[in-house]
């Protein structure tokens, strides 16, 4: 029998908690479907969803800690870059 578009959708999903289960599913749709996701039929979902997870398995997965350095560093780049200029006198 033939997977619905809908079976498949929810088959995404299960490859993208195997792959990464630190994210939550919620932070896989959100990324995957922004911004329109009410008008969404779900062939579009799933392709949104197959592409996202293609996009996934293509970049290098940081951990959460990682993610909060970047943030925290770009939230204080005024402070880093000065230092730069410090060491470059």
């Amino acid at each position: 029998m033939k997977s619905t578009v809908y079976e498949k959708i929810l088959g995404v999903l299960i490859e993208l908690k195997q792959s990464r289960p630190k994210c939550s599913m919620g932070r896989h749709l959100a990324t995957a479907l922004e911004p329109n996701t009410w008008s969404m039929t779900d062939t579009e979902v799933l392709d949104a969803l197959e592409r996202y997870k293609a996009r996934l398995s293509m970049d290098v997965f940081n951990s959460e800690s990682d993610i909060d350095k970047i943030i925290n560093d770009g939230l204080h780049l005024d402070s880093i870059l000065h230092e730069d200029e410090e060491d470059e006198d």
